[in-house]
């Protein structure tokens, strides 16, 4: 009994906390937060209202919040030029309180991406997934470039993950495999200049909403960007969704550890292709990836998935 008080007690002095910065930063018409979705030590999520209308809250607990609002501000602008655009589009900022830490973003109709794939048919499925590919190329606005690649940045970052964490003997394992296949293949890619353009790390299958009634796309929680490589936003999303998908189709066919239609579908929207040898890019990040959610996943229900798609990506992924 005296956890789950405390948990109530925490969560409503959260909230009074939440509204006193709300009535700072706002102080002509401050909303009202009604439901913490989310409360840990980067900061709060509430759902609100504001002008009689429901409003996302969100508040920065960084020190450099008011720099961080600043550039979603611009990015915000940025996207804003974009969409909407043939049925995408994106949750522009309302406003915001800088010094409190605090945006406000109105909520987007629909379900998450990922949720709706499972519901829907192969065929259905191709198509919601091009569509969130259509949305990434159209967010870059034109500004795909090349730079230079690192690939012991990303084996050093997983082979550090694998280092903090406790995982069976088997799932050890199949991470040092993992990693000496990336080592393998890392000569050939050091140096390299890989598709970048600018990137969201929101870019995700849980941002990513569908409207079924007008089959609308929309991404939601949009941080502000930065350049990194496309293959990035196209191996997050193509990988969660690979290993969402999984326990309800496990016939589905994978290729180099994701959803072969999936990524074929991805790689095939104009603006996001990597042909030829940026292709080995693709899949250099996907094992990287793929190794995370190893990591990441080991109390979580998607553990087999995670497993199949490393081996898989062990055993299809070509050396360049």
């Amino acid at each position: 009994m005296i956890a789950p008080l405390r948990e109530a007690l925490a969560r409503r002095q959260g909230m009074q906390a939440l509204a006193g910065k709300l009535n700072a930063g706002f102080p002509a018409a401050p909303p009202v937060p009604e439901r913490l979705i989310k409360s840990d030590s980067k900061g709060m999520v509430a759902i609100g209202r504001w002008h009689d209308k429901p409003v996302i809250i969100k508040q920065f607990a960084a020190e450099d919040a008011p720099a961080r609002i600043a550039r979603m501000e611009a990015d915000h602008r940025r996207l804003s030029a974009l969409f909407p655009y043939k049925g995408l589009d994106f949750a522009a900022m309302l406003a915001a309180a800088p010094a409190q830490g605090i945006v406000l973003l109105p909520p987007l109709p629909g379900i998450r991406l990922d949720e709706a794939m499972i519901m829907r048919s192969p065929a259905e499925r191709l198509e919601l997934v091009t569509k969130a590919g259509q949305w990434l190329a159209r967010s870059l606005g034109g500004a795909r470039d090349r730079g230079s690649f690192s690939p012991n940045h990303w084996r050093r970052m997983l082979k550090d993950q694998l280092g903090r964490a406790r995982l069976p003997a088997e799932d050890s394992r199949l991470l040092d495999t993992c990693l000496a296949r990336l080592a393998a293949m890392a000569p050939a890619l050091r140096g390299g200049k890989i598709p970048r353009g600018p990137i969201h790390r929101d870019f995700s299958p849980q941002n990513i909403h569908w409207d079924s009634a007008n089959g609308n796309l929309g991404v939601f929680d949009l941080d502000y960007r930065t350049e990194q490589a496309i293959a990035l936003a196209l191996v997050r999303i193509a990988s969660e969704l690979t290993q969402r998908l999984w326990p309800h189709a496990p016939e589905m066919p994978l290729d180099q550890g994701l959803c072969r239609d999936l990524r074929t579908a991805l790689l095939g929207v104009p603006g996001l292709e990597h042909d030829g040898f940026d292709s080995y890019y693709v899949t250099f990040l996907t094992g990287v990836r793929l190794g995370a959610l190893l990591i990441e996943k080991q109390n979580n229900a998607r553990i087999s998935a995670a497993r199949a798609c490393v081996t898989n990506w062990l055993e299809t992924a070509p050396c360049p």
